[in-house]
């Protein structure tokens, strides 16, 4: 019964949203003022603006380092506690 009602839900919700009446959407802008930026915001801003594929490959490698400059910090904090999470110790 919960697979039908889903299914209705989610044949349904589509249908509703093109009968939605009112004023078309129009389309976000896409352009960040850099008027009042400095330093590192400005650049960050102009890569966005100009260079979208390469701002996206960089915030991905950042967020990329960031997790692991994370996971190798908790690691560390975890194992002067007395933790390990070494899947290379082996117990015979």
């Amino acid at each position: 019964m919960r697979r039908w009602a889903a299914c209705a839900l989610g044949c349904g919700l589509p249908l509703l949203s093109a009968a939605a009446t009112g004023t078309p959407a129009t389309a976000l802008p896409q352009h960040v003022d850099t008027s009042n930026l400095t330093n590192s915001d400005l650049l960050l801003a102009t890569l966005y603006n100009e260079h979208r594929v390469l701002y996206a490959v960089l915030t991905t490698l950042a967020m990329a380092v960031f997790g692991l400059v994370i996971a190798i910090a908790m690691d560390s904090l975890l194992g002067q506690l007395g933790f390990r999470a070494s899947k290379f110790e082996r117990r015979e």
